[in-house]
């Protein structure tokens, strides 16, 4: 078709073609590939577009199987987990996972998968894994590699690693594919976002803490802490996101503690009388870190009104303490009766004790006086 002469313009030609009957074609998947050729006195262009035809063998089920593909990344470096999308910087180390499925009743006939790995992600070496075996990529990331057949409801996986090669922010979408003979082409994508406060980014801390009796080892919420033992606090930051958190600074408020136990050991932290801080720090995508502290429970507690350590952390920890000093502390047993009764006849004891002193000295006195 002659369009004539074009300047800065589009033209757009449509048209139809019907497929031709089922004797025409073998059973199993045909491909029907289209091109479409320009030409000028200035340059030329081709496209192609293709028609995937899939015959039935007659087995009934359908005339094909049905194939899934799920992609995923970590970033090694920070040891991070698997997910559609991680924070990286330039020179980490990521791992992708790409899960093929067949999901259907039928057995998926020469299943090919490759991958489409973009510039500033370098493959690492020997890396790639099937099912946990090592292959050859030199296909993988060009025609494709050949599984073989993928019986219904049964996968693969596999696995390599790339280098960052990027020190400015961007994003790397890496996109998987996967077809068979009797099935239409698949693909799915996993991205690692390059540099901080990119858009999608996400940073999600949780804050946990717990206590350790290590005098008694054993956990110090399950028993009341004596005099003299030593309880080690941690707290853990971990970052659920997928982007690092960058100059996050730990703050404990331990002043409830202080009033029954003195700090002993708290590493880089500075205490100020009231809280402790330690200095600022990264904490990477899908990672945690801990912070640890000891005290030792007090013979003589500053509150003599409350005797339990509590504390808040994400979480609140409390911990009883026998506090035996600067008050008093009743028996392991008996009750309020008996101890009254007890402290009554006590008190009568002593009474008799002084009236009798007192009559016999008076007797004394007099019979002196008498015989004088």
């Amino acid at each position: 078709i002659n369009v004539g002469n074009r300047n800065g313009s589009t033209v757009n030609i449509t048209f139809r073609a019907a497929v031709a009957g089922s004797s025409e074609f073998s059973t199993g998947r045909t491909e029907l590939v289209n091109q479409a050729s320009v030409t000028s006195s200035a340059a030329s262009d081709s496209d192609t577009a293709m028609v995937v035809v899939n015959k039935d063998d007659g087995g009934g089920g359908g005339s094909s199987s049905t194939l899934d593909i799920t992609k995923q990344v970590r970033n090694l470096s920070e040891n991070g987990s698997f997910r559609n999308t991680t924070n990286a910087d330039d020179g980490d180390v990521v791992e992708f996972r790409i899960e093929v499925e067949n999901n259907s009743s039928r057995t998926a006939n020469d299943v090919k998968v490759w991958d489409d790995l973009p510039s500033r992600l370098e493959y690492v070496n020997d890396s790639l894994r099937i099912d946990g075996d090592r292959e050859d990529e030199e296909d993988f990331f060009d025609a494709g590699f050949d599984i073989g057949n993928l019986g219904s409801n049964d996968s693969i996986i596999i696995t390599f690693r790339a280098e960052v090669d990027s020190n400015s922010e961007t994003t790397l979408v890496n996109t998987a594919f996967a077809d068979a003979s009797n099935t239409s082409r698949v693909s799915d994508e996993a991205s690692v976002v390059v540099g901080d406060n990119v858009e999608g980014a996400d940073v999600d801390l949780v804050l946990s803490k717990k206590a350790f009796n290590v005098t008694r080892n054993t956990d110090a919420t399950s028993q009341s802490a004596q005099p003299g033992d030593i309880i080690r606090y941690t707290l853990t930051i971990e970052n659920k996101g997928n982007a690092k958190a960058t100059n996050f600074i730990v703050e404990d408020n331990i002043n409830d503690i202080n009033q029954l136990a003195i700090l002993e050991q708290f590493g880089d932290a500075v205490f100020n009388g009231t809280s402790l801080k330690w200095p600022s720090m990264t904490i990477n995508a899908d990672s945690k870190i801990e912070k640890t502290f000891t005290v030792r429970v007090r013979s003589t507690p500053l509150s003599k009104n409350d005797c339990t350590m509590s504390n808040t952390y994400g979480n609140t920890v409390n911990i009883n303490v026998a506090c035996v000093s600067g008050g008093f502390t009743a028996p392991p047993t008996g009750n309020t009766t008996t101890l009254s009764l007890i402290f009554a006849l006590s008190t009568m004891g002593s009474a008799f004790t002084i009236r009798k002193y007192k009559h016999v000295i008076l007797q004394k006195f007099m019979g002196s006086a008498i015989t004088k």
